[in-house]
C-alpha cells in the first residue's frame, strides 16, 4: 500500500516568505511570466493546465498568489514524496498533495469551500511531445505504460460536478433551515459560521483553463546541462534533455504565456427523478465528503448504479468541454507558424528550399493568421517588430529558430551569394518518430507543430501561402505592409501609455489619431500619375503633414504619411530608436504605394528630408527595385540648427553610454533635453538625447550620400528659419548629384513650410510634380 501523508495546513508564513524571495531575484531569470485573463484567477477555483515542464507545478502558486492574493492546493507525482523529509514537508506545506493520497478529493473539495484555489494537470504527467490528438483526432494523451492513447484524467470533473451537487444540497438545507445537519457540516469543513458555509454553496463551481505555452524553446547546452554531466557520468539522457531544454527555458530568454480561458460554470440542471434520487437516495444520508465521493466505488442497489452512470455521463461531458477550453488557449508563435509550414512542406515531397521563398511564405501565413479570431497571437506574429523583415530575410526569430533546426539535425543549410539566395535542405530526421523522452531535443518542429494542432487555422493559414506566394498581388502585399505599419503604431502606442506618469519625465502619450500613418488611395482611379510620401519632422507625427496630403489626394494622387517610428507615441519611445529604422519606414511607405500609382515623389519636412535622402541614396544602388522613385522634395532640411546647446549632446551621449556599461548604474546623466515645442498637440516636450544624436548621424550620413542621389529634386527653406540653419538649402543644393536641384527660399520666419503652408510652397510643390 502506498505511504500516506498527514496533509497539514497551508504555511501561509513559509509560501510568503517564498514569493517575496522570488520577486527579488526574478529579473536576473530569463523566464518572463506573461498572464492572459488574469480577471478570471480570482472568480475560478479548479485550475488545469498543460504540463511541458517540470517547474510548471509551481508556477500556478505563484500566479494566484500575486494577481489573486490566494493560495494554492496542487496535486503532484507521488514520486516527488518521500525522496527526501526535509523536501517533503517543504512541498506539503507548500500546497502539494501526492497524487495518490487517500480521499483526495474529498479534501480537495473541502479546501475549495474554505477559499482555496485547485490546480490539476489533467494530462497525468509531462506530454514533452505536445502530442494531444489520437488517430481519430480526439484529444487524448499517449500512454507509456498501455502502449497507446488514453483519455485526459477526469478527477477535474469528478470534482466540480459532486461538489456543485454538495452545493446545492446545503442550500437545500438552508431551505428547509435543517440546522442539525448543517451545523454538522461546517464543523467537518471547520467553518467559523454558518454564513460561510452558506456563502461557500452560494459561491458557482468555475473550472479555468489555462494553457501554458514557452517561446521559444532551445536545445543548446547551458550551465545547469554542462554541471550536471561533471558532477556525475553516465546520467540517464532524459535527465540531461530536461536539464538541457527547461534550464534554457529557465535561465535564457523565454516568454512563458499562461493564457486562461472562460470558466466552466458548473450548475447541473436536474430532472425531477434524478432530484429525487439524489436528494433520498445519496445526499440525504451522506456524512461526509469521504461518503459523497464514494458513489463511483460503493454503488451496490439500483438507484447508486443510476446515479452511478449519471456521474460518469456528466464528467465525461465537462472534462471533454475543459480540455477543448485549455488546448484552444495556447498562445500561437513564430515558431508554431515555421514549424507547421515546414511540416507541410515535406510531406507534399519539397526537400529543399529557398530562404526568401521560405520566409515569405511565413509572413503571408503570419498576415493570414491575424485575421483568425481563433487564434491567440503572440507577440512574434503580432507585433511587426519581430517579423516585418521576414521579406528581407533578417528577422532574428527565424534566424534563431532555423538554427535550432540545423542543430537538430532536421535541416541543413546551403549557402548561396546572399542571404536570401541560400538554400535549407530538409534532412530525412524530420520524419522519423524520435523518442518521448528526447523528443524536446531531437525534433523541436515536431513539438511545435503538435502544439499548435488544436488551432485548425494554423493550418488553414499554411496551406494559403503555399499556393498563393508565388502568385500574389503587388497591391495586396502593399495592403499586408501597411497594416503592419498601423499594427506597430498601435502596439507601441499602448507599449509605453505606463509611462505617462514617469516621476521624472511625464509624457502623454500623443491622440492615436494624430499619432498613427495614413494611406489615401487615389480618389477616382485604381491608380494615379503620382503617388506622395510625406515625411514628417523630428519629434513630429503624421498629422503634421495630413493637410497637403488631403489636398493631394483630393486632386487624385496617393498619398502615404510616414510615421517614423518613436515618432506619435511617446518620447520614451522615441528613446530606443535608430536611424536605420526611421529609413526602413520610408522604404515600407514606397512599397505601399507603388502599386497604387505611376510615379512616386518623397516630400521629406526637416529631419523628414534627411531620412528621405539617406533612403533615395540607397534607392540609386537598386534602382530596379525603386523604378517608380522620381522627385524628391527637402523642405527646411538641416545641415546646421539654430539650438547651439545641440553642440553639446554629442558628449552628453557618450557620458551616457559610457555609464550604461558601468555595472549597477542604471541612470543616465541627460536622458532627455528640455525644449518648447511649437506643435504641443502632437509634438513632444522633452527630446531623447540618443535620438537627437542618431539625428546628427543622419546628417552627416545625408551630407555623404547627397552625391549620389540624382533624382530631380526641390529644396524649400525659410529665410529666416528659427530651427534650422538658413544655409543648409545651399549646402544640401551643392552636393546633390542632381542635375535637376532648384532652391527656393521662402521669405518667411516660419520652420514648419508644409504643415502650415507658408508662401507659395504646396504650390511650388505641385508645380515640381507636374514637371516630372
Amino acid at each position: 500500500m502506498a505511504k500516506q501523508h498527514t496533509i497539514p495546513p497551508i504555511n501561509t508564513a513559509m509560501i510568503d516568505k517564498i514569493m517575496r524571495n522570488y520577486n527579488r531575484m526574478k529579473d536576473k531569470l530569463g523566464l518572463r511570466i506573461h498572464v492572459h485573463n488574469p480577471e478570471h484567477l480570482v472568480e475560478g477555483q479548479i485550475f488545469l493546465y498543460n504540463h511541458f515542464a517540470r517547474f510548471e507545478t509551481v508556477i500556478p502558486h505563484y500566479i494566484n498568489h500575486q494577481l489573486a492574493g490566494a493560495y494554492t492546493r496542487t496535486i503532484a507525482d507521488k514520486g516527488l514524496f518521500g525522496v527526501n523529509k526535509k523536501l517533503t514537508n517543504i512541498m506539503l506545506e507548500g500546497g502539494a498533495v501526492p497524487n495518490n493520497q487517500e480521499g483526495l478529493l474529498p479534501f480537495l473539495a473541502a479546501e475549495v469551500l474554505r477559499g482555496n484555489k485547485i490546480v490539476i494537470f489533467p494530462e497525468g504527467g509531462i506530454v514533452k511531445s505536445r502530442k494531444v490528438f489520437d488517430d481519430e483526432g480526439n484529444y487524448s494523451v499517449w500512454s507509456g505504460k498501455a502502449g497507446t492513447f488514453r483519455k485526459h484524467h477526469k478527477g477535474a470533473a469528478v470534482l466540480a460536478l459532486t461538489l456543485d451537487l454538495f452545493k446545492q444540497r446545503i442550500l437545500g438545507l438552508f431551505e428547509d433551515k435543517d440546522h442539525e445537519r448543517l451545523e454538522r457540516w461546517r464543523t467537518s469543513l471547520e467553518l467559523s459560521t454558518l454564513d460561510e458555509l452558506r456563502a461557500a454553496a452560494e459561491k458557482p463551481t468555475l473550472i479555468v483553463p489555462g494553457n501554458i505555452t514557452f517561446y521559444p524553446i532551445r536545445i543548446s547546452d547551458n550551465f545547469v546541462s554542462r554541471i550536471l554531466t561533471k558532477l556525475k557520468k553516465d546520467i540517464p539522457d532524459a535527465v540531461v534533455e530536461e536539464a538541457i531544454i527547461e534550464g534554457n527555458i529557465l535561465f535564457k530568454d523565454t516568454d512563458m504565456t499562461i493564457r486562461y480561458s472562460s470558466p466552466i460554470k458548473l450548475h447541473k440542471q436536474l430532472s425531477w427523478a434524478e432530484q429525487a434520487l439524489l436528494k433520498r437516495h445519496f445526499l440525504h444520508n451522506v456524512k461526509s465528503l469521504n461518503e459523497l465521493f464514494a458513489i463511483n466505488r460503493t454503488a451496490k442497489t439500483w438507484p447508486e448504479k443510476f446515479l452511478m452512470r449519471f456521474m460518469s455521463r456528466e464528467t465525461d461531458k465537462i472534462r471533454d468541454q475543459y480540455m477543448a477550453g485549455l488546448y484552444q488557449g495556447i498562445t500561437i508563435n513564430l515558431s508554431h507558424v515555421a514549424s507547421r509550414l515546414m511540416l507541410t512542406l515535406y510531406e507534399d515531397g519539397v526537400r529543399q528550399i529557398n530562404r526568401e521563398e521560405f520566409s515569405r511564405m511565413v509572413y503571408l501565413t503570419i498576415k493570414h493568421l491575424q485575421n483568425s479570431e481563433s487564434v491567440h497571437a503572440h507577440t512574434s506574429i503580432a507585433w511587426p517588430h519581430f517579423y516585418r523583415e521576414l521579406l528581407q530575410c533578417r528577422t532574428p526569430d527565424l534566424k534563431q529558430f532555423l538554427a535550432t533546426c540545423v542543430k537538430a539535425e532536421l535541416l541543413k543549410k546551403i549557402h548561396g551569394p546572399d542571404l536570401c539566395s541560400s538554400k535549407f535542405e530538409f534532412l530525412e530526421k524530420m520524419s522519423e518518430k524520435p523518442d518521448r523522452n528526447m523528443i524536446r531535443r531531437n525534433n523541436p518542429v515536431l513539438v511545435y507543430a503538435n502544439e499548435c494542432e488544436p488551432i485548425t487555422a494554423v493550418q488553414q493559414a499554411v496551406d494559403e501561402a503555399i499556393a498563393t506566394h508565388k502568385y500574389l498581388p503587388d497591391a495586396q502585399l502593399a495592403d499586408y505592409l501597411f497594416d503592419d505599419e498601423l499594427k506597430d503604431f498601435t502596439y507601441n502606442h499602448g507599449r509605453f501609455s505606463h509611462l505617462e506618469n514617469h516621476k521624472k519625465f511625464p509624457c502623454p502619450c500623443i491622440e492615436p489619431k494624430l499619432g498613427e500613418p495614413y494611406f489615401l488611395p487615389p480618389t477616382e482611379a485604381e491608380t494615379s500619375k503620382i503617388g506622395v510620401i510625406l515625411v514628417h519632422g523630428f519629434v513630429g507625427a503624421p498629422v503634421q503633414l495630413r493637410a497637403f496630403g488631403e489636398h493631394l489626394n483630393r486632386k487624385g494622387h496617393a498619398v502615404v504619411g510616414v510615421r517614423l517610428p518613436g515618432h506619435g507615441t511617446s518620447m520614451h519611445d522615441l528613446q530606443t530608436r535608430s536611424r536605420t529604422e526611421w529609413v526602413n519606414s520610408v522604404k515600407t511607405a514606397y512599397k505601399t504605394i507603388a502599386p497604387s500609382c505611376d510615379k512616386v515623389v518623397i516630400v521629406g519636412f526637416s529631419t523628414g528630408g534627411v531620412v528621405s535622402a539617406l533612403m533615395a541614396a540607397e534607392a540609386a544602388e537598386n534602382p530596379l527595385a525603386y523604378a517608380k522613385l522620381k522627385g524628391l522634395v527637402f523642405a527646411s532640411a538641416p545641415v546646421g540648427v539654430q539650438d547651439k546647446n545641440m553642440h553639446i549632446l554629442p558628449i552628453i551621449q557618450a557620458i551616457n553610454n559610457i555609464g550604461e556599461r558601468i555595472p549597477f548604474y542604471k541612470r543616465k546623466p541627460l536622458p532627455f533635453y528640455k525644449y518648447d515645442p511649437s506643435n504641443p498637440h502632437f509634438q513632444y516636450p522633452f527630446m531623447p538625447v540618443n535620438a537627437i544624436n542618431e539625428l546628427r548621424l543622419s546628417i552627416k550620413g545625408m551630407q555623404r550620400a547627397l552625391t549620389s542621389v540624382t533624382l530631380p529634386t526641390l529644396i524649400l527653406q525659410g529665410k529666416i528659419d528659427p530651427t534650422v540653419l538658413p544655409n543648409s538649402a545651399k549646402r544640401i543644393q551643392s552636393k546633390l548629384g542632381s542635375d535637376q536641384k532648384d532652391l527656393h527660399m521662402i521669405d518667411t520666419d516660419q520652420h514648419d513650410l508644409i504643415g502650415k503652408n507658408v508662401g507659395p510652397t504646396w504650390q511650388l510643390i505641385e508645380d515640381f510634380m507636374d514637371g516630372l
